[in-house]
């Protein structure tokens, strides 16, 4: 078993151009959600696999919204999961990128691109991960699904929702590759995730000329209101689990290690996990600068802790847009799903703390991510744990002049490809 252990490690390393390519191969096949089309680099890494004498399997539940998954079928006792998605957000204005969104340059010792770390690093690795174990003695591995999926920018419907309510997901334990775990001098494992609410504000006024607006209603001068109203559940003070305290702790201070921050971003930091964040980031409303504009609309996302009271914060917001007294002004929640954690004590934590440090030689740090991932939607059909080991970079996730190291693919690498040899079922 440790010699299966040291082969893959070493071959990881030797590997470093093989998954330096297929990440920037990735990355050059748009896939942005919306609309969310992954058959193009799916067809990619069905054509990649099965050169390397691997079947894959593509499953599709609505045309173009590709998933895809290569099963090693091994003797020892257990199955694992390892989940990752192929979805991208937009790369947003082109003129802020250094490099082409999709061009999956490298430069020095990064692939940049949309995408790089947000995952298809995480996926390269995967790939790569898979194609030593199939070199690997049966007898030293459990059985291990990689499945590429699509949808998780936009809530899984046809990704990992669709794939675990219909049965096609199931196993011991899920291996997340989502995140940023990956840090060479100071490994992370992920425990769990933000839960979000999403409220959609909606205002009506009354048009007028823009000469004249005391005879019209302004919408926005009221969605105004309505956003400032909003904006004050930021002070909710959230009843976290003690369980989940040291992570959260640990979580801040992997944050402030991995990036260079403000006293102002330190500061909103260190209350990130005990109060909910609200973030504007979606408005629209007038139709001409001489027009008092007679509907305006905003969206928030608001992210709330693992383990604590979801409802509760969605009736704090409720309240106060009453409070607001803003009249024709509506509230609707486009979306919310709660978060979830594993127990730091838990066996599914343990395993992976284990394989990292197999992989790596360091003891990994436990943490909680800020934002969500598909374990949430597996949570919700499948009762498996979740656990979490990312290559993306800290704070590199929907920023433009998004790129991953080499470095973190190969630590990728060795993680996915080491975990299966020891994961032991309870």
């Amino acid at each position: 078993m440790q010699d299966s252990v040291l082969k893959v490690v070493q071959e990881a390393e030797r590997n470093e151009a093989e998954v330096v390519r297929l990440c920037s191969e990735l990355v050059k096949i748009p896939s942005v959600n919306p609309p969310g089309i992954t058959k193009d680099v799916v067809e990619y890494i069905e054509s990649y696999f099965s050169g390397i004498g691997l079947k894959s399997e593509i499953y599709e539940r609505r045309e173009g919204k590709s998933n895809i998954c290569v099963r090693l079928d091994g003797n020892k006792a257990g199955k694992v999961l390892w989940l990752g998605h192929l979805d991208v957000v937009p790369e947003g204005d082109r003129n802020l990128w250094s490099h082409d969104p999709f061009g999956g340059e490298l430069v020095g010792k990064r692939v940049y691109g949309r995408g790089a770390s947000d995952m298809k690093g995480s996926c390269a690795s995967a790939m790569v991960a898979a194609n030593l174990l199939s070199d690997i003695d049966q007898d030293d591995y459990c059985t291990v699904e990689f499945w590429f999926t699509c949808d998780e920018e936009t809530g899984a419907t046809d990704g990992v929702a669709w794939l675990s309510e219909s049965g096609k997901l199931s196993g011991d334990i899920c291996v997340i590759g989502d995140g940023s775990s990956a840090h060479p001098d100071f490994p992370a494992v992920d425990i769990g995730c933000k839960g979000y609410i999403r409220p959609r504000l909606k205002v009506e006024g009354l048009a007028a000329h823009g000469s004249q607006p005391f005879m019209g209603v302004n919408a926005i001068d009221n969605l105004i209101r309505m956003i400032d109203a909003v904006k004050k559940v930021e002070e909710m003070r959230l009843d976290v689990p003690e369980a989940i305290e040291p992570a959260i702790s640990s979580s801040i201070e992997i944050f402030k290690r991995s990036r260079k921050l403000s006293e102002k971003q330190i500061a909103s930091l260190e209350k990130v996990f005990h109060y909910p964040t609200a973030s504007l980031n979606l408005i629209s409303g007038g139709i001409k600068v001489n027009v008092v504009p007679d509907k305006a609309e905003a969206t928030f996302d608001v992210r709330v802790t693992p383990g604590t009271d979801l409802a509760a914060v969605r009736e704090r917001i409720a309240k106060l847009i009453e409070e607001s007294g803003v009249e024709g002004g509506k509230i609707e929640i486009v979306n919310y799903k709660e978060g979830y954690y594993e127990e730091p004590s838990s066996h599914a934590v343990g395993e992976l703390c284990r394989a990292v440090k197999a992989a790596t030689g360091l003891r990994p740090k436990l943490k909680i991510l800020t934002g969500g991932t598909d374990a949430t939607p597996l949570k919700a059909y499948v009762d498996i744990p979740c656990v979490g080991f990312g290559v993306g970079l800290q704070g590199m996730s929907h920023v433009h002049n998004e790129y991953v190291t080499s470095e973190n693919l190969i630590l990728g690498t060795k993680v996915y490809a080491v975990f299966p040899l020891l994961y032991e079922v309870r």
